[in-house]
């Protein structure tokens, strides 16, 4: 006979397991039911952002303050449906507590971006726009800089931290659904982060470097990508660039011929220096960026510049024709005198291996066709009639790839250059390991413009002492075609060194300081570390011979010192290809 089951009949172990299932399933819907309201704000806040950006860049001041109020409410509804006493514990239990921790930082850090960062600068706006970082007939408006820097101060802090707390989120380790739209959304706070950055330090910066205070003297330097060196490429065309209170102008020009080679070095280098890359970087112009710290590239540049030009100079800026190009995307295109047309696609393959395919065996006109192209952008960024946010959004993203380069033989203005992204520093950090791969062509030609080159880092282990074991893979390819032989001398080089169509490259591999490069091996194979140290850090050179088609990979174990807890940051030298550069990798000391 069948009896009903009674309360009286549950054991108290099976009632307490019951009850804490109950209320774990009403939780489970409650933070469901909580999520879902506030990625639905969540969504509505990245849309108002994208118009709110474009309504700002319009000058729509009106219009991007009804959106700032908008954008506010739609985080600050993200914000109250993640935040709480139960989404602080969710945050803690297994399985889904990676994902309800995620939810409440993004919403958080997001929130205080729109009650914090955008009012002060949607305020300035009224009266000064993106086009304050830009020249309007020759001159940028310094006071106007002056007047926008309050206004960025918090932006760029509420920023810079919000970059931090959405960074430190394992994304990996996230639902699907969850994973891409945090994913976006870190990239987009991290975009706006190096933007506000770059404004900050622009309306710091500019006013004293542009004259404000005295006229300023710039060699303005475009790397050739083509024959790679560590910083981007042998330092090719040459211009001077005078600034006095905000008026910007180029006088005379020149290129490698301009300076020539000293009978001996321009400054004296370290024994490190010797070591590691010769004396050739104080004696030959085209190698004084052997060293992938663009700061002591530009003291040695500068002392070859100051007795050719006749000139003592501020400091240095250096950009290359992949930046060009970016600032053709704003400026339009421009005619050269030789009748070459160049755009936004059209600046990198025409510089780096069009201009040596037409004056194969005039070395004069190519240095001409360089000048002409560096003066005429030049001229069309200063003139005002460009498009403002393209111009800015192309620097921005120059710099984000180490493409954009400012030294200052101003200690002072020196100091807030290397608090930017565009001082080039050598990296050398401790907790925050610092791993470099920098290239530099043993040719003697043109040959990387057919260079297709890629890094990438991972901590693998985590020891005793927080040191991490990282393994680092670069890989080498030749895209040139089988016949490059037949290439012309000017691309191939006269065969000195290598066969024609042959490119060679040294690899320098810079392992974090006080640590150590363990292994490196060349397509499986163990090969010898050999290099030096500079500056603490010890130096593998690795030299890669690459036929027409071929293919290396190079694979390396390195080592921290003790007390590196942190996310490594790999930095690359820049190619003709566009690729994020200074890239942190996740610590596996957690």
């Amino acid at each position: 006979m069948l009896r009903r089951v009674g309360l009286d009949d549950v054991s108290p172990r099976q009632a307490v397991t019951t009850t804490l299932v109950t209320l774990l399933l009403l939780l489970l819907v409650f933070f469901v039911w909580q999520a879902a309201r506030a990625a639905v704000a969540l969504d509505r806040a990245r849309e108002q952002s994208t118009t709110l950006l474009l309504q700002l860049a319009q000058g729509s001041t009106d219009d991007a303050r009804s959106t700032a109020a908008q954008l506010r409410d739609s985080t600050a509804d993200a914000h109250r449906h993640t935040s709480g006493p139960l989404w602080a514990l969710g945050s803690h239990v297994p399985v889904v507590g990676d994902d309800i921790g995620a939810m409440r930082t993004v919403a958080a850090q997001l929130d205080l971006i729109a009650e914090e960062a955008v009012p002060p600068v949607v305020d300035v706006s009224q009266k000064i726009g993106i086009q304050t970082f830009t020249p309007r007939d020759g001159r940028i408006d310094l006071e106007a800089l002056r007047t926008l820097r309050p206004a960025l101060d918090r932006a760029d802090e509420v920023l810079a931290e919000a970059d931090r707390q959405l960074g430190s989120i394992d994304t990996g380790s996230l639902v699907g659904r969850l994973r891409e739209p945090i994913t976006r959304l870190r990239s987009d706070v991290a975009t706006g982060a190096f933007a506000a950055s770059a404004a900050h330090d622009a309306a710091d910066l500019l006013p004293e470097m542009l004259g404000g205070e005295g006229t300023k003297r710039y060699l303005l330097v475009v790397q050739n990508n083509a024959e790679v060196r560590s910083t981007g490429g042998l330092p090719g065309s040459l211009s001077v660039i005078t600034a006095k209170q905000g008026k910007l102008s180029m006088g005379k020009q020149g290129g490698t011929a301009t300076i020539g080679i000293a009978d001996k070095p321009v400054v004296k280098l370290t024994a490190d220096e010797q070591s590691v890359f010769s004396t050739a970087m104080a004696t030959d112009f085209r190698d004084a960026n052997f060293t992938p710290d663009f700061p002591r590239a530009a003291q040695i540049v500068r002392a070859f510049a100051d007795k050719a030009f006749d000139t003592t100079f501020d400091g240095v800026i250096s950009v290359d024709p992949v930046t060009l190009g970016y600032l053709l995307d704003g400026v339009g295109p421009v005619l050269l005198d030789d009748g070459t047309q160049l755009t936004a696609s059209s600046a990198v393959d025409e510089l780096l291996h069009g201009v040596y395919l037409r004056y194969a065996d005039d070395l004069a006109q190519q240095d001409r066709v360089f000048a002409d192209a560096a003066r005429s952008i030049f001229d069309a960024m200063v003139g005002g009639d460009a498009d403002a946010q393209r111009v800015v959004e192309a620097l921005v993203r120059s710099a984000r790839e180490n493409r954009v380069l400012v030294w200052s033989k101003d200690d002072s203005i020196e100091g807030a250059v290397r608090r930017t992204g565009l001082s080039g520093v050598l990296p050398g950090g401790r907790k925050n390991p610092a791993v470099g791969v920098y290239l530099n062509d043993s040719t003697g030609a043109k040959m990387q413009y057919y260079l297709e080159s890629g890094s990438a880092l991972r901590s693998i282990r985590c020891l005793d002492g927080d040191r991490q074991v990282l393994d680092l893979r670069t890989s080498l390819a030749s895209s040139a075609p089988a016949n490059a032989s037949r290439l012309p001398v000017s691309v191939t080089g006269r065969g000195t060194f290598f066969p024609r169509g042959v490119q060679g490259v040294n690899v320098r591999i810079f392992a974090p300081r006080g640590g150590s490069i363990d292994e490196i091996s060349i397509d499986g194979k163990r090969q010898t570390v050999s290099g030096g140290t500079l500056d603490g850090r010890q130096v593998a050179v690795v030299p890669v011979r690459l036929k027409p088609g071929e293919d290396v990979a190079v694979s390396v174990r390195m080592t921290t010192a003790p007390g590196a807890p942190g996310r490594a940051v790999l930095s690359t030298t820049p190619g003709i290809q566009p690729a994020a550069n200074d890239v942190s990798t996740r610590s596996a000391c957690g």
